[in-house]
């Protein structure tokens, strides 16, 4: 996570006056450990501040070599400054760092520029001591101790996705989480309520309400689908079931909102992706720009896809029922794949054995797609670092 520092205050963050002081924590850390960054662009006024404040330069240059700096290029930031409308405040410049950045929070007294950051740039502005609470969650894992997580592993990813899991696990414990994996858990029950036996639904939901149920931890799922059924369709089965369903949480969902991370690493440099969005984490829990988030900012190229948001055609037993429509629905979206793509990635395992399998599938006329279809999960943790890979 970034934040931008208005340079009408590094003489107050130099000082660390009370205002400041949460912000000098949070980035500086405690013990060495950095906990955020700065996002900066090296432009001729950035550097021309730079000489003004001699002592910030200092500061700069040692924050630089704690890695808690990120240069965001000099040519992204004029590129998103040459699409902006009109502004109320006069540093457009600012803005476009921001959406160039994907910066959340500025740290500013200056409301006209309050105004463009929150309008245009989607952010948040910190102004005093009083606004602390918008970098806290950033860091939660690091200043309170672990986040305890219970994994709700889902049927698929156990069975045709186990090293997505370990990564799963993997991944939160480097945030900084505590993982317990419940052994009594079992299927979230979909299949069967889709099914329409809902007494068999009914009972799967209870069974979990029974394992997940008990202690105030997250519980994290790597399934858009799964997650669904827990968070939107089990409250309207099992009425014991709405603080389960409140605690759960799809994996990127977790990672951006409730640890307030979005730059896990670089690993992923140099990869061109195309994301497919499943329809339950899309359509029904609204993550329309969480996994994106994260696979950026772990390095990777997230390419334009026509058919990004089409459905795959998976369904559940919608493939079984209508195989000739399923197929259809998975080459339509294939034939639309950009080239030269390294990895198709999805945070739903359905989805994943769907377009791989139509993709690989003899005798099949299509374009042929020479890339390897990666789960969320695994692509994340590669993106922590290369050394990972």
């Amino acid at each position: 996570m970034c934040i931008i520092l208005d340079a009408n205050l590094f003489s107050d963050y130099l000082q660390g006056t009370p205002d400041m002081e949460p912000v000098r924590r949070w980035l500086e850390g405690g013990r060495g450990i950095p906990r955020g960054k700065l996002a900066y662009s090296p432009t001729a006024k950035f550097q021309a501040e730079l000489k003004r404040h001699r002592k910030f330069k200092t500061k700069f240059e040692a924050l630089n070599r704690a890695g808690m700096l990120k240069m965001v290029p000099v040519s992204k930031v004029a590129e998103e400054e040459g699409k902006l409308p009109n502004l109320q405040s006069d540093d457009p410049h600012v803005v476009a760092l921001a959406l160039a950045g994907k910066v959340s929070v500025l740290v500013s007294r200056d409301q006209a520029l309050h105004k463009d950051f929150k309008d245009v740039a989607g952010g948040k502005v910190y102004q005093t001591a009083a606004h602390k609470r918008l970098l806290t969650p950033i860091c939660a894992h690091r200043r309170f101790g672990a986040v305890k997580v219970a994994l709700f592993v889902t049927c698929l990813t156990d069975h045709y996705f186990a090293e997505a899991a370990a990564d799963t696990v993997r991944l939160l414990r480097h945030l900084g989480c505590e993982v317990d994996f419940p052994s009594d858990q079992t299927c979230c029950g979909q299949p069967a309520y889709n099914a329409g036996r809902r007494d068999d639904a009914c009972r799967m939901a209870r069974h979990a309400v029974e394992v997940f149920g008990e202690g105030e931890c997250a519980v994290v799922v790597p399934s858009g689908s799964c997650a669904t059924m827990v968070k939107k369709f089990y409250p309207s089965i099992v009425e014991e079931s709405s603080v389960l369903a409140n605690r759960t949480f799809e994996l990127a969902e977790f990672v951006v909102h409730r640890l307030g991370v979005v730059d896990l690493g670089s690993g992923l440099a140099g990869k061109r992706i195309a994301l497919h969005q499943g329809c339950h984490a899309l359509r029904e829990l609204r993550l329309e720009t969480e996994p994106r988030t994260l696979l950026e900012g772990a390095g990777a190229e997230v390419v334009p896809w026509e058919a990004a948001e089409e459905c795959c055609g998976f369904g559940g037993l919608f493939s079984v029922k209508m195989t000739a429509v399923s197929g259809a629905m998975a080459d339509r979206k294939l034939k639309t794949l950009p080239d030269g793509v390294d990895w198709v990635v999805s945070g739903d395992g359905g989805c994943l054995l769907q377009l791989e399998g139509r993709g690989r599938a003899e005798g099949r006329d299509a374009k042929r797609i020479d890339a390897k279809f990666v789960h969320l999960a695994t692509a994340l943790w590669r993106g922590v670092g290369g050394a990972h890979s």
